[in-house]
């Protein structure tokens, strides 16, 4: 009971960590091949990817984006919001090439990324901190450091190798 109140040992070294962290469940054997960004369009979720290809440089990399639609709000505009957010987070530099665009995909975090996560039977799952933040909320400041729920929930059980990072600081 106590874990779910207070930072496991292994979200508060992620947390502290200055570079990102890599979760290894087992020895590998070989190198990745599958590599799955859950994204946000942050600039933690940029951080991620980057670091992902210099761990799995012969990897295959995917992109997904769970897009979840509050009741109220207007689906078309979330959407619209997300695909530029998209955009956004394509032009910056230092990407692997993505075997295709992020795909945004509707529907809870936990059930889209698991789905895709089989789907493609990735061996390496990367994300930012806070990757549970909505694509149009304003980034968090650095000085900040928190866990989003999808990441803190993947620190705890991952399902694969999780490499996780936070966004570098500007300057």
């Amino acid at each position: 009971v106590l874990d779910l109140l207070r930072l496991t040992t292994m979200e508060r070294v992620v947390l502290a960590a200055p570079c990102p962290v890599l979760i290894a469940r087992l020895p590998v054997h070989r190198p990745y091949r599958q590599v799955l960004l859950a994204t946000d369009f942050s600039a933690a979720s940029a951080q991620a990817l980057i670091c992902a290809a210099r761990v799995a440089p012969e990897a295959e990399f995917h992109a997904i984006h769970a897009l979840q639609v509050p009741l109220g709000r207007e689906k078309a505009t979330m959407r619209a919001r997300a695909e530029q957010a998209r955009e956004a987070f394509l032009a910056r530099p230092g990407f692997p090439p993505l075997a295709e665009p992020p795909e945004i995909v509707e529907g809870g975090v936990h059930q889209v990324l698991a789905f895709r996560h089989r789907e493609l039977d990735a061996d390496l799952l990367c994300l930012g901190t806070q990757s549970d933040a909505p694509a149009d909320e304003p980034e968090r400041k650095p000085a900040e450091p928190r866990l989003g729920n999808y990441a803190r929930d993947l620190v705890r059980v991952p399902p694969s190798d999780v490499l996780i990072a936070a966004a570098l600081p500007s300057g």
